[in-house]
């Protein structure tokens, strides 16, 4: 539930002196945030907190637990009473440690870690230090570049474990809809330990073949041409406009690309690769129909049929029942690209012939925006079934050729 945090402990220590309640982030809050934050603690023979860590929780989450579990205080032989003074600066550094240096899919550890080298504190400060812009994203790139060149294992590990989503169901569900991204998150998830490695392998062979520039690029609304025929679906299909980044890596006209990542509890993650979905985001997916006995099935089967309210019909059977259908203007930006090429779309044509939903599966920025502009204004002849009119699903091809237009 959000709003209510509690400690819960496993091994439980022989007392508890005083149990604090961490107070919830208003971050989360904001976000209805909620989950669990594991911590794993050694309590020293004064009945202190020694060592701390963080196992596992959402950065935003984790420093809230920190500080209540340093502030309750164990007894084992005796009480021993930290003094606030001590006790607020130790807990400051350590809230701050972790403000900045949280990463996904690693623990965190927090205190008694030995000392470090510079390389790795260098690392770690870096991997939290890029801000959520292009310029942010492309320093990131850059270090990364450079780990991987000079062979700095370590500092590879710890960047490319960072761009890691912390939760790839609740960044698909925000991002793309409640019931996006199934197929996505599942892969994520099984894939999640060669994630990094395919990042890295992107790195080694950009090197390879001697690439000689980066280039960071925020999508927050739009896109060029330049930008391919699989960046306009992905940006349309948001359904709030969270930026997303691209990361190239030219070798001449040449380039490796890394998309899309996008800013997620404070570092740059890489998200997969979502593709346009089979449905829209205001159609939910029907929960399974319960088993129904034998007797009523087929009354069942009749039923709904009198129910149904929308096919799945061919392009080229639409194609035939279209009464007006507006040629979509030619961007300029593309003519003096010579670019030609298809838009593939996905429509829902309305029970009066009218486009009521429409959006890109495939096409190239400009191409894309024209098709839209031009196919909302298309007008079909209804659809009947049994005599009622129904809604139809179907699939738009938009050809561009120059010659003709």
């Amino acid at each position: 539930m959000v709003g209510v945090l509690a400690i819960r402990h496993g091994a439980r220590p022989k007392a508890l002196v005083k149990k604090v309640k961490p107070s919830y982030p208003e971050k989360a809050r904001q976000e209805r945030l909620s989950g669990i934050v594991r911590l794993h603690a050694l309590i020293g023979r004064d009945g202190t907190v020694q060592q701390l860590r963080v196992e596992k929780g959402y950065c935003s989450l984790a420093p809230a637990a920190l500080e209540a579990v340093l502030s309750s205080l164990h007894i084992r032989k005796r009480i021993f009473v930290l003094r606030k003074q001590q006790f607020m600066k130790f807990s400051k550094q350590l809230v701050s440690m972790l403000s900045g240096a949280c990463l996904a899919a690693m623990p965190l550890r927090l205190a008694a870690q030995g000392p470090q080298t510079p390389a790795t504190a260098s690392a770690a400060a870096s991997a939290v230090s890029y801000p959520d812009t292009a310029k942010g994203l492309k320093r990131l790139g850059e270090d990364l570049w450079n780990a991987v060149k000079n062979k700095d294992a370590q500092t590879v590990t710890v960047l490319v474990r960072s761009m890691m989503l912390p939760d790839p169901a609740v960044f698909y569900h925000q991002t793309f809809g409640d019931f996006s991204g199934g197929n996505e998150i599942a892969a994520y998830q099984h894939d999640r330990a060669k994630l990094p490695l395919t990042i890295v392998a992107l790195f080694k062979k950009a090197i390879e073949v001697k690439a000689t520039e980066m280039e960071a690029k925020r999508f927050d609304a739009g896109c060029n041409d330049a930008d391919g025929e699989d960046t306009f679906p992905v940006l349309q299909a948001r359904v709030n406009k969270t930026p997303l980044y691209d990361l190239r890596l030219f070798s001449g006209t040449r380039y490796f690309r890394l998309w899309p990542l996008a800013y997620v509890d404070g570092a740059f993650r890489y998200v997969g690769e979502p593709h346009p979905w089979d449905y829209f985001a205001s159609d939910r997916p029907a929960a399974p129909a319960a088993a129904l006995p034998a007797s009523e099935e087929k009354q069942a089967e009749a039923s709904d049929e009198k129910k149904v309210t929308r096919v799945r019909q061919g392009g080229e059977v639409m194609a035939a029942k279209l009464l007006r259908q507006p040629t979509p203007d030619y961007p300029e930006t593309a003519r003096h690209e010579q670019l030609a090429g298809s838009v593939e779309l996905h429509a829902v044509i309305g029970k009066d012939g009218r486009v009521t939903r429409l959006h890109v599966i495939k096409g190239y920025c400009s191409l894309a925006q024209s098709s839209l502009e031009a196919v909302n204004r298309w007008q079909y002849a209804p659809t009947t079934l049994m005599g009622q009119p129904i809604e139809v699903d179907t699939k738009i091809d938009v050809v561009f050729q120059l010659n003709h237009w």
